[in-house]
């Protein structure tokens, strides 16, 4: 606007103008700034990112970590973990189950006389001279 009040216009989305500012400020990356008429600027949650100007922060997609929340940079989660959206690092998935996808908290417990650490993807069958009791628990040797 100019200073004499005229030609004043509303700041966009993800700027703020101050009383008897002439001009938009632009909200900080990693931060979100709910409204164009106060210098309220709020963090971004661990697991969701700004890397404009911007009036909300946006949630990391599942199968992803977002590690920053001051950039896009998206981690993929490997194999035996995973991420149902908004996490800015991946789960484990929990000893005793198999995890089949990286997106979703869909797990299956292992069937008797199978294991599997936390973060394995898999059961996977107890050795011989072993058994386990116990799919979350480290194999026992069988007595002799």
């Amino acid at each position: 606007p100019n200073l004499d009040g005229s030609g004043i216009v509303a700041c966009t989305a993800g700027y703020y103008a101050l009383p008897s500012s002439t001009s938009c400020t632009a909200c900080a990356v990693g931060y979100y700034c709910p409204s164009t008429t106060a210098a309220t600027q709020i963090a971004c949650s661990p697991g969701t990112y700004t890397n404009s100007p911007s009036d909300v922060c946006t949630a990391c997609d599942a199968g992803f970590a977002c590690p920053s929340t001051d950039s896009d940079v998206k981690v993929a989660c490997v194999s035996g973990t995973y991420s149902v959206g908004s996490q800015h690092t991946c789960s484990d998935c929990p000893a005793g189950y198999s995890c089949a996808a990286t997106n979703n908290f869909d797990t299956t417990q292992c069937s008797p006389g199978y294991i599997s650490p936390s973060g394995s993807a898999v059961c996977t069958i107890c050795d011989r001279g072993f058994h386990c009791p116990n799919p979350a628990e480290s194999p026992l040797a069988c007595l002799s």
